[in-house]
């Protein structure tokens, strides 16, 4: 009853996950892409028509600074997880982004058209 209860606990981390889920097709249904282990760092795409999701996982237990690769085109790529905020993730010319994750992390950044319902 009291993991129901608590907004921190991990019954609610894994619900919010499952939400995003269902709110980005991407994440659902979409194409595996560019799969990275960077030390104890893992990214990958997901791609469905026109959505991009881009999920960054640091195992860690110390912030990670990887570099995000292979952005060139996708446009712009907002944070929508661990919770919608005004972070966006921007490519250089490169196509390349910086980003430093947070020790034992997961960020979920999605390119695209909102979703239906979406304010």
């Amino acid at each position: 009853a009291g993991e129901q209860a608590a907004g921190n606990s991990l019954l609610a981390w894994y619900k919010s996950l499952l939400a995003l889920r269902n709110r980005y097709r991407s994440l659902a249904a979409g194409s595996y892409e560019a799969p990275t282990v960077r030390g104890n760092s893992l990214m990958f795409r997901r791609r469905l028509g026109r959505e991009t999701s881009l999920v960054l996982i640091n195992y860690a237990q110390r912030p990670a600074a990887v570099d995000v690769g292979a952005l060139a085109g996708a446009g712009e790529f907002r944070q929508v997880f661990p919770q919608a905020s005004q972070a966006r993730l921007n490519a250089d010319a490169r196509g390349s982004a910086p980003l430093t994750l947070a020790a034992q992390s997961v960020r979920v950044f999605v390119s695209g058209p909102p979703p239906a319902g979406a304010p």
